[in-house]
């Protein structure tokens, strides 16, 4: 008797530990994302900012049919945008770029903000030419580096590094944008490509368009 109760308990206890196998050997359950990343961004407006000051640099509209507008201290900018991959912070990969030719303003658009100040280029050091040469990859990720002395690159990354705002702007530059934000939220976003101050931006969402 005792030992066809030892054998029934040592069943049980294969048992116990197959399914306990099973269940650990299952892939975890996928990220769920929205089917349109960027839906909580139409009909609002994103301001990037300046990580300490605070100082206004842009604001982005974004529309749904891939149309996008964008005010800066040069004015307003007609735009589209391609959306690319998720990064490791959850955040989505955007690229922007600024149209070639002119297009009809959004209906909705009653008053753009104040043009800023435009910044000046780099400074220069005795026989030196300082830049920024920045470049896409294919996840949707620009990079831009600075440059001590333009001179010393190759001719293709010398042509980047002399691209002017538009130019650069136009090739597509591309941004992390949260899609697990409401209008209201303000966040410090440190994986930008071209950071303000310390190596990231401010970023403010506010609901309507401003």
């Amino acid at each position: 008797m005792t030992a066809l109760v030892s054998s029934r308990w040592i069943g049980w206890l294969g048992l116990l530990c197959t399914l306990a196998a099973v269940i650990a050997a299952r892939p975890a359950a996928a990220q769920t994302h929205p089917s349109d990343p960027l839906a909580i961004y139409y009909g609002n407006t994103v301001v990037c900012g300046r990580t300490h000051s605070g100082n206004d640099l842009c604001h982005v509209w974004f529309y749904p049919n891939g149309k996008m507008v964008i005010f800066d201290q040069g004015g307003l900018h007609p735009a589209h945008y391609k959306v690319f991959s998720y990064r490791k912070s959850g955040a989505i990969s955007v690229c922007m770029y600024w149209n070639d030719d002119h297009t009809t303003q959004p209906a909705d658009l009653i008053e753009q903000p104040q043009p800023l100040p435009v910044r000046g280029p780099m400074p220069k050091m005795a026989g030196k030419d300082p830049g920024r040469v920045c470049t896409n990859d294919a996840t949707g990720r620009t990079t831009c580096r600075a440059v001590p002395d333009i001179s010393v690159l190759p001719p293709d990354q010398q042509a980047l590094a002399h691209d002017t705002m538009g130019q650069r702007w136009q090739g597509g530059m591309c941004y992390p944008y949260r899609e697990d934000v409401k209008p209201g939220a303000v966040w410090l976003e440190w994986d930008d490509p071209a950071p303000s101050q310390d190596g990231g931006d401010k970023v403010w969402f506010l609901a309507g368009h401003h």
